[in-house]
């Protein structure tokens, strides 16, 4: 629902959402003392349905809340006549189902599909993504949420909260959080990866980590050329007219790892899948399991090459 809606209306970061909601419901600005953030009243009645936001928040949770209340009233399946929402500072998951989804509604529209899409397949750089996020003008923690999901194994990010002793952790899909006992969070994360940072995001300091990824399978027996060729004969000499495929796809490979210097192996896998997925003729590709072992197989090639010229990973 919130991918149709930034379509329909182009929306782009960072996104005017309270002029939003007032296209669809009468907002009111009040202040109170409960926890509560927002309320919106008249879901399942004829009629504008009518949205309170909490003057007394900060701007930020503000827009967020105010991009909540808008998925509530967008969502067909909200009808109760009454939502009370909380944005709280816990992962997504720990919610209730309707306020799931109005959070997720909110992220996608505040730091739409296709712009995070763009940041993360246009630069591999962290600050460059976090300086993109920053510019949705959302906070570090919902930033945070939303950049992980775009991102190969091998991230992992370290945000403190308010009195908290540790830090919240947000780490891209298949990597792994190794603590050492006896270390600080930060400490250990330092410890464990092979590049870090720390880089302020909308006013909260983020600590950034860059792992060593060891989960990638072996190599089989079959070279990047035969498999090439499989592709070729499985697929077509073109994947459309004027691009043929064995260029296509060697041009991403050999374009995107320009700069692997430090890289590991399982970085290296993860950077080609991310701009394959971001390529509609390539994207179909990623599907099929022989084009992943071509992946996986150039990766190592180009690793042993490396390893040859005395290029270390």
């Amino acid at each position: 629902m919130a991918d149709t809606l930034v379509e329909r209306y182009d929306l782009t970061p960072p996104v005017d959402v309270l002029a939003l909601l007032e296209g669809v419901a009468d907002v009111e600005h009040l202040v109170w003392e409960q926890s509560v953030d927002g309320l919106v009243l008249g879901l399942s009645h004829p009629g504008r349905p009518r949205a309170f936001l909490r003057m007394n928040q900060p701007s930020r949770r503000k827009r967020f809340t105010a991009a909540h209340e808008w998925g509530h009233i967008s969502i067909p399946w909200h009808t109760e006549s009454l939502e009370s929402c909380h944005i709280d500072n816990s992962a997504y998951s720990a919610l209730g189902v309707r306020e799931r989804e109005a959070n997720e509604f909110a992220s996608r529209v505040l730091m739409p599909d296709r712009y995070m899409k763009r940041l993360v397949t246009e630069s591999l750089n962290v600050a460059d993504w976090l300086q993109g996020v920053a510019y949705c003008d959302v906070s570090a923690h919902a930033g945070l949420i939303s950049l992980v999901d775009y991102l190969p194994s091998g991230y992992t990010f370290a945000l403190h909260q308010g009195d908290a002793l540790s830090p919240k952790l947000f780490r891209s899909s298949g990597t792994p959080i190794v603590l050492s006992g006896g270390r600080k969070p930060v400490e250990s994360l330092v410890a464990s990866s092979f590049r870090s940072g720390k880089i302020d995001l909308n006013g909260k300091q983020v600590w950034w980590f860059q792992h060593i990824d060891t989960s990638l399978p072996p190599r089989g027996s079959a070279s990047s050329a035969q498999l090439l060729a499989e592709i070729v004969s499985r697929y077509g000499r073109e994947l459309r007219p004027g691009r043929p495929t064995d260029k296509a796809i060697n041009s991403v490979i050999g374009g995107k790892l320009g700069r692997r210097d430090r890289m590991s192996l399982g970085q290296m896998l993860g950077v080609l899948k991310l701009h394959m997925q971001s390529d509609p003729d390539l994207q179909p590709l990623l599907a099929d399991p022989t084009f992943e072992e071509l992946l996986l197989v150039r990766v190592y090639e180009i690793a042993e090459k490396d390893k040859a010229n005395g290029r270390s990973q």
